[in-house]
Formats: structure tokens, sequence, C-alpha cells
């Protein structure tokens, strides 16, 4: 059950892929988040299954609750094997356990093959209905991405995987729990991707923990996409901060604007936070690599940094995020995540003393600690949403820098940007009362009143860049409010060569960001 259309669950594939003479008795089926529960059981009631396998992850645990009780009610015979980061760890005291017969905890693929073979021949595991943990030889299993249908390519988002595990120990990441790191056989890896390239794959999200981690195995997957002949296409990687060695810089170097988003957990620049909760301490150093990405590449870069750590006061998060703001040019986007206490997470260790109140139910966020209030945790969500709306989305990168050029007296001796997005967020939710569903109109309309309104800058400042900004995109038509210095007509002729025509889900950020 994914988050969305465009998403497909790369482990039912493997879990398909590798289950040998059983593979053409199995059948995956992928739902969103939108879909009604009894269309989901109807679907599946379609194939009259004797074995449903589920996915739960953090995103869909109420919905696969409600799909496992209304399957038990209406086939109590029919088995359900749970599987995925939300069964991981503690996996008895988990909401969906009674409703499931078998879990595999980790990954499955040998396992579950195991448990289907056997059910078929008539024999039921052990007492227990948790099933043993495995970590199968990579170069074991076989290939999901055979399976990838041409619906898959053309429409959805192809990921794929060429290392497993972490070698950090980051208290809020599960992968902390289980550190060796394997790779996938490097030459069948690189025969996979020939093959996806040729069936017409052209974007590919890796959700390896640390792709730049060995560079004897990076490197040469990154040299296979700079052989090719063609050059549209776009990669989807995470990378740790601190390691970027003087070879991996010149390959990066090669690309060009549009082809790899590299996300960066930076989490903090508290060097007492980051080594409390496991995470490599060199701010300066990491500084110093994302300034070579962003001057000396064209890597489209995506920041990543948590708020609600151990130890980490509202001030010393804003005087992190100031430090990415102050990098010239800024990084492309920078994403405020909440901290979240993962059921078996090693972060649940200093609960007792930072007096960390977690959300007992998913996504298991932070609600206020020693050093953050509630009242202000609730503050810095809401900033989070607003950030992504008119930050991260590119849609107001001419107009928004405007927030940032007065200093007012509330942001003295204050992280200045941070604090200044935080009045931004406060007085945008004390108009709306909502952080969703804004149109892209009422998203402008607010940011022109407040910097008229709020900051005192003339209308002529602020009307030409919002122009810019809302006619960046073909098809467009000023609103009402817009329509005062400029006309229309006059700035398409003007602004063509920065317009941008529809695009996948996945560049649309990178296009309007530009460089």
């Amino acid at each position: 059950m994914n988050a969305r259309y465009s998403h497909s669950a790369l482990g039912l594939y493997y879990l398909k892929a590798n289950l040998q003479e059983l593979q053409e008795q199995a059948h995956i089926t992928e739902f969103t988040l939108e879909t009604k529960i009894e269309d989901c059981v109807e679907e599946i009631f379609a194939y009259t299954p004797k074995i449903v396998g589920i996915g739960v992850y953090i995103w869909n645990v109420e919905k696969m609750l409600a799909l496992a009780q209304m399957l038990k009610l209406l086939a109590p015979k029919l088995l359900i094997v749970g599987g995925g980061p939300e069964l991981f760890y503690e996996v008895e005291k988990h909401p969906l356990f009674p409703y499931l017969d078998y879990v595999i905890p980790g990954e499955g693929e040998r396992v579950f093959y195991s448990f289907c073979k056997n059910i078929f021949q008539g024999k039921l595991p052990g007492e227990s209905k948790i099933l043993p943990r495995d970590f199968p030889p990579l170069e074991s299993l076989l290939s999901p991405y055979p399976l990838y249908s041409e619906e898959n390519i053309k429409n959805r988002r192809v990921y794929v995987e060429s290392s497993r595990g972490c070698p950090y120990h980051c208290e809020f990441c599960l992968s902390s729990r289980e550190t060796k790191v394997r790779h996938f056989p490097l030459q069948h890896f690189l025969q996979d991707l020939s093959s996806l390239w040729n069936r017409g794959v052209r974007e590919f999200k890796f959700i390896d923990r640390t792709f730049n981690l060995d560079l004897q195995h990076s490197l040469p997957i990154l040299e296979f996409f700079l052989n090719q002949k063609q050059h549209d296409f776009f990669l989807h990687f995470e990378m740790v901060p601190h390691h970027l060695p003087l070879e991996l810089k010149e390959v990066l170097k090669r690309f060009t604007q549009g082809q790899i988003q590299a996300e960066v957990g930076v989490q903090s620049f508290n060097p007492e936070v980051a080594k409390r909760v496991g995470r490599v301490a060199k701010g300066q150093e990491i500084l110093e690599n994302l300034s070579f990405l962003r001057n000396e590449t064209q890597v489209y870069l995506h920041v990543d940094l948590i708020v609600g750590l151990p130890g980490e006061s509202l001030e010393s998060f804003a005087a992190g995020f100031d430090l990415l703001m102050g990098l010239s040019p800024k990084v492309h986007e920078i994403q405020i995540g909440i901290l979240k206490c993962l059921p078996g997470a090693l972060i649940a260790r200093h609960t007792e003393d930072f007096e960390m109140l977690y959300n007992r139910a998913p996504p298991y966020d932070i609600l206020q600690n020693q050093q953050i209030t509630f009242a202000d945790l609730q503050r810095i969500k809401r900033l989070a949403k607003f950030w992504d709306l008119y930050n991260n989305s590119g849609n107001f990168k001419n107009t928004l820098p405007l927030l940032f050029k007065r200093k007012r007296e509330s942001c003295l001796n204050q992280a200045f940007a941070f604090f200044s997005f935080l009045d931004f967020s406060d007085w945008c939710y004390q108009q709306v009362k909502h952080t969703s569903s804004l149109a892209l109109e009422r998203q402008a309309l607010l940011l022109y009143r407040y910097l008229i309104e709020q900051i005192k800058y003339p209308a002529s400042d602020v009307t030409p860049l919002l122009q810019k900004d809302y006619l960046c995109i073909e098809g467009r038509h000023l609103p009402p409010f817009l329509r005062g210095l400029q006309q229309e007509h006059s700035l398409l002729n003007k602004d063509k060569g920065e317009k941008i025509a529809k695009r996948s889900l996945s560049r649309k950020r990178q296009i309007k960001q530009g460089s």
C-alpha cells in the first residue's frame, strides 16, 4: 500500500523474484492510501489466495491494520504474513500482531520462499509466529527488475538497490542496529541497469543507505551513466556529507544540470548533539563539501536537518539552519524533519534523561522534550510544511529572498533566517489555520500580503518578483492581485528563456530551482 501511485514497492518484487518454482503462483497487488479497504479486499479475494503477504511501513500502518482486520473477519483461515520496517523490532507490541499469522522480520527473500513452500507441502512453522531473521548473501538473490511492468517503467518511479546496510550508528535510524554493509555483485548490477536503460528507464532512485561509502562500487555505477550516449537521465541517491574524496569530486563534476539529486543527511551542526546520537560531528568539513557541491558541480542538493534531537535547543537548531542558508549559493532544498522514535530505534535510550515525549501512534514523532516545548514543536512542524511549500518547491525563488533581507527587532541576536521564516509561518497559520491544500494563488497572496503589510516593502518591489515566479511555468495566468504594475504579455515575452514545461514529478523542483 504505497503513499501514492507513482511509488512502487521494491520489496514485493524481490520476494516474488525469489519464489523460484512458486513464482507463477504469486501475484503482486499494489494500492495507494486513497484506495478503500473494501476495494483492496475485493481485489485480493479475486485471486482466491491461500497466503497474503503485507508490507508494513510507517505511512501505511493504519490502513494495513484495517486491511488485516477485514481479511481475518471475512476469511478466518486465510494465512496473513507481515513484513517490512514496522515489523523489525518489538513485533509482539505492534497493533497488527494479533491479526497476523506469521511475521518475517528483516530481509524476507529466502524466509518467505521457504515458508510458502512448506505451507503448500502441509508443513507449518514452529510454535512462534515470528520467523527467524535472515541476511542472505546478496549474490544468491535473483534480480527483481525484470518483474517491472511496462506500466511501472512508463508511469512510476523505478527504485534500484546496489547495497544493503549502513556502517554508521545514527540512533534514530533502524539501520544502526545492523551495521554490516553488503554489496550486490557489481557486474550483475550493471547488467540490471543496462537492461532497465534499454527498456527506456531514465529515472533511477537508489535506496542505498550510503551511496558514496565505497568508491570501488559507486564510481563504476556513476561511470555507467556518464558513458551513455543519451544524457536525459535523472539519478537520486543518499550521501554522507563528510566523505567526499577527490576522485568522487572529479566524477561528480562531469554530470550536467538535472542529472543528479543527492539527499545529504546533516541532521545537526551541534557537535555535542551529533555525537550523542551517533552522528559524525565534522561540521566544518560538511560545510566545505556542501560548498564544493554547490559551486563546482551541478548536483541538486537536498539537505536534511532533524528537529528534536536530545540536547538540541530551538536556538541551536536555528543556528544550524542558518549555516546552510549562509552558503553561497544556498543549497536547493533544506528538509526539516521531525525526530521520530521508531520501534526498536536506539534513540529511545535518551527518553528519560532528556524528557522526550513521543506520539505513540505512527509516525511516532517527538511531541516535546527538555529543550523544546510542545507549543514550539507545533510551530516548527508547521514551519516545515510552509518551508516545503515556499522554498523547496522552487515556486518563489525570486520573491522569497525578500523575507531574509531586512532584519527586524524580533530577529536581533538570533539565527536571522530561521526566525524570520518562523515569523512568516506563524502569520500564515493565523490567516488560514492549516498547512495543506493551499492553492498556489493562495500561497502567493499570503507572501504578497506579508511582505507588504508586515515587513513594509513597497508593492513596486514585491509585485514584479511574484509575477516572475508565478509565470515561470507555461500556461499559468496572473491572479487579479498581481495584474497591477506589469502586463502579463510583456512578462511572457521578456522571460521566455526561463520558462519551464511540465515535467515528471521527481524533476519538477530541480527544474524550478535551476542551478
